[in-house]
């Protein structure tokens, strides 16, 4: 591993990454040679060089103004529809199988109380 290594900010980030890196580490995005690696400077309303707030996405990010998002749809895209009722003719496993751990665990917790109970 070369010891001098040369790093430069991200131009997304601003986290330091080598300087001959593709992808910075920390946003993971693409680092281009043709994008200046320069911190954007903001005015003193806190807009940046561009007239967006700083930290705004310039492709639609947090700051867009777009009110076109539903949410409803959002969640179905994202989760799916609400989940089914179980169906405990087929699904019939677990309850079965805590009824025999129950069955089982019982008898020593009655064993070992009767077992405390005569010291």
């Amino acid at each position: 591993m070369p010891l001098n290594l040369e790093f430069k900010p991200c131009p997304h980030c601003q986290k330091s990454v080598r300087s001959n890196a593709t992808r910075c580490h920390r946003c993971h995005r693409l680092i281009s040679p043709s994008v200046p690696n320069e911190i954007p400077q903001s005015n003193s309303e806190g807009e940046g060089r561009d007239g967006t707030e700083h930290g705004a996405a310039h492709y639609g990010g947090y700051d867009s103004g777009a009110d076109d998002f539903d949410y409803d749809e959002y969640l179905e895209e994202e989760f799916g529809t609400r989940p089914k009722k179980r169906d405990w003719k087929r699904d019939w496993k677990r309850p079965v199988a805590w009824l025999v751990i129950f069955s089982l665990v019982l008898p020593l917790i009655v064993a070992l109380a009767f077992l405390i109970r005569s010291f």
